[in-house]
């Protein structure tokens, strides 16, 4: 049985999480990094998806089910950042939310905190 991986790119230092999917037919592809450069290449009855994984510094979350932010995570605590986002709020006031896991728990992230502490100048 095929198992996740973590990759990093050569070229460019991006981590990568791989999941593995176990298909009933042979299948015979790569994945490959935003860069361009292949990640990982498989042939046999296994695909992979892949999440690009960050090492951010410190920013303020959310557990889910809550709306009060309750923790912040410290500096380098790696975060797996999926491709869910959530609109919170109304008019002005609106702000988008990403789904992040950290330490084997999903949170909640404003999606500007989350650019800002990776350096996104947006």
């Amino acid at each position: 049985m095929a198992s996740d991986l973590s990759v990093t790119c050569k070229t460019c230092g991006r981590r990568w999480h791989l999941e593995a999917h176990k298909l009933i037919t042979r299948d015979t592809d790569c994945i490959s990094c935003r860069c361009g450069e292949a990640l990982h290449e498989w042939s046999g009855g296994v695909c992979y998806s892949a999440t690009q994984m960050f090492d951010v510094p410190a920013i303020t979350i959310c557990p889910l089910l809550s709306r009060e932010p309750i923790t912040e995570l410290p500096t380098g605590t790696e975060l797996e950042v999926l491709a869910y986002s959530q609109a919170v709020g109304r008019g002005k006031d609106m702000a988008f939310c990403r789904m992040v896991r950290a330490d084997g728990q999903t949170y909640l992230v404003l999606e500007q905190d989350l650019l800002t502490a990776m350096g996104d100048p947006r």
